[in-house]
């Protein structure tokens, strides 16, 4: 049967919950204003909006390739509050829009402030000048079993990626991929790393037709050695997943596997760009592929 990730830490159940409620209850609302009478039809119809204000964005998320936002969301939650705030005197009157709203308004910050934090501390394994470990176990899609080691020869930008499910990485795997022929020409190659399973990886190495390599961390083994394990990181509800993924992480090596660069985001809506991976590269002195081809 398909693995489903039952919620065994609130966060887990919360976005699957928010996800889904809000734009239910923005239907449900508008459907009471277009039910009710004129004088209660502008509570609803206030309610409506609070609940759409967050289902427009996880809509936008889902639907279009947004690889990042700003950290705080502020005007997300600002749209969401003042909504709830215009209820708040009308509370007595129209009891039930005021609480559905207040609670939209509070799941929306508790969303920007609380949920989206990883509460992730940078792993010594991941400091710069470190030295990947040359026997961190992967298996690589089309060829089965290979180590860090097998990475070695060329500078590497490693994209540790939470799985297909995760939209904002998906986005991020493709803006990489539409400029892959920038990185190439620095001389480096892209390795995609996900502890999903074969099956998914084969069906996102079918999106892009680029040279990445696709890796495989089964059970989590590389990133646990490497500090970036995330428990209970898979939403509840999300079929075909483990429940424990990894915490996403950009790591660039040299050709000697040394840590350049490395981003470990506490924010999963905040991650690096193409131009901060390109940069980071150019940044470490790479020669452009052509000259490391005649050295």
């Amino acid at each position: 049967m398909p693995r489903v990730p039952l919620p065994r830490t609130p966060k887990q159940a919360f976005i699957s919950l928010f996800a889904a409620a809000s734009p239910l209850l923005a239907a449900d609302a508008l459907r009471r204003a277009l039910r009710s009478p004129r004088g209660s039809r502008a509570a609803w119809l206030v309610a409506a909006w609070v609940h759409a204000v967050p289902s427009a964005f996880f809509a936008r998320v889902f639907l279009t390739s947004v690889a990042r936002t700003s950290p705080d969301l502020l005007g997300l939650q600002a749209a969401t509050v003042a909504g709830a705030a215009l209820l708040l005197p009308r509370a007595r009157s129209h009891p039930a829009a005021a609480a559905l709203a207040t609670g939209e308004a509070l799941a929306t910050v508790a969303y920007a402030r609380w949920y989206s934090r990883l509460d992730r501390d940078p792993s010594p394994a991941l400091e710069l000048g470190t030295i990947l470990p040359a026997d961190l176990p992967f298996s690589e899609h089309g060829r089965g079993p290979i180590t860090a080691n097998d990475l070695l020869g060329r500078p590497t930008v490693l994209m540790f990626y939470r799985g297909n499910w995760c939209p904002l990485c998906m986005a991020q795997i493709g803006e990489i991929a539409e400029r892959w022929r920038e990185v190439e020409a620095l001389g480096a190659q892209v390795a995609l790393v996900s502890p999903q399973h074969d099956d998914q990886t084969r069906a996102l190495a079918a999106r892009h037709d680029v040279s990445f390599r696709y890796l495989r961390d089964e059970d989590l083994r590389a990133a646990e050695r490497l500090g970036i394990v995330h428990p209970n990181g898979t939403p509840a509800g999300i079929v075909g997943y483990d429940g424990d993924t990894v915490l996403p992480t950009v790591v660039i090596t040299d050709a000697e596997g040394r840590i350049v660069y490395a981003d470990q985001t506490d924010n999963y809506r905040v991650r690096p760009t193409p131009d901060t991976v390109l940069a980071a590269l150019r940044g470490a002195g790479l020669a452009p592929a052509d000259e490391v081809a005649a050295v």
